[in-house]
């Protein structure tokens, strides 16, 4: 999923732009914020929607880490701290007590600003997070360096709370330069049903929308199987947060007018404002 964190660069207005949103609760709140804090008008219709898996799998892992199993966890969303909250039973601000029974810490590794922000905030540490590619790329990147630099040889035990819709990448890497890897679903990404009411103001958001958001795989997928009887022609800009959605976007049949180069939710709504602000595209 899509990082939020950053700083609001200052010809970043959204100048009065109507940016339709895709998922609803905290994340499209925050998201809407940002998008006012920029002078635009969120217009939020969700597609999507993130549910914690409170699984024995889950609740074994976050036991295994309080016992102090694991050498690492990596962290690729706000989602995925929010699920181990939810399982843990931890408060906001208590979260550092997980791994509490390892004589040395366990180490996080985050994949970009809006996760670290994520994790800080309900007191876990982070000591790895890319410097500029915010994906799985990046932070592929990012933990080679740091375990390059390890003065130990033996292998590390990694933990992987992931999206039941993540890919196997970053695991697949890991376990090939020898490390142990617990992989397991904290979060599931599952399309919101559409009855003719929802259908009715879907319609409506696209028609008073200026641009739409699309911000993972999942997204892009939902929003080809609700725009099937739409004239592409009066479609508001579909907007990617990144090469990986735009591919998927393209995978669906839907073609992104504006592909953010920075995987934040920041790079997105400054991509558009860019777009935005230029002369032949102001109304």
């Amino acid at each position: 999923m899509a990082e939020t964190g950053g700083l609001i660069p200052a010809d970043a207005s959204l100048r009065g732009a109507r940016v339709m949103i895709l998922r609803g609760g905290s994340w499209g709140e925050r998201v809407s914020r940002q998008v006012r804090d920029r002078g635009g008008e969120p217009v939020v219709h969700p597609l999507i929607a993130v549910v914690p898996a409170e699984t024995p799998a889950l609740r074994e892992a976050i036991g295994r880490w309080n016992r102090g199993t694991y050498d690492w966890v990596v962290l690729t969303s706000a989602n995925a701290v929010e699920a181990i909250l939810a399982v843990a039973g931890a408060c906001p601000g208590r979260a550092n007590a997980l791994g509490a029974g390892s004589k040395t810490p366990t180490r996080i590794a985050v994949v970009g600003p809006g996760t670290a922000t994520a994790a800080r905030a309900v007191g876990l540490g982070v000591d790895v997070m890319p410097e500029r590619d915010f994906s799985t790329e990046g932070l592929m990147v990012a933990l080679g360096v740091e375990l390059g630099a390890e003065a130990t040889a033996e292998r590390q035990r990694f933990l992987l709370p992931l999206s039941n819709l993540s890919d196997d990448r970053l695991q697949t890497w890991l376990e090939a330069a020898g490390h142990h890897v617990d992989r397991v679903t904290a979060y599931e990404t599952v399309q919101v049903d559409q009855d003719a009411r929802s259908r009715t103001a879907f319609a409506t958001a696209v028609a008073e929308s200026d641009v739409i958001l699309v911000t993972s795989g999942s997204a892009a997928r939902a929003l080809a199987a609700n725009l099937d009887a739409f004239d592409a022609a009066v479609l508001p800009t579909i907007a990617a947060i990144g090469e990986p959605t735009a591919a998927a976007l393209r995978g669906v049949g839907l073609i992104p007018q504006l592909v953010a180069g920075s995987q934040t939710i920041d790079g997105l709504l400054a991509a558009v404002a860019a777009q935005t602000n230029e002369p032949h595209q102001q109304k």
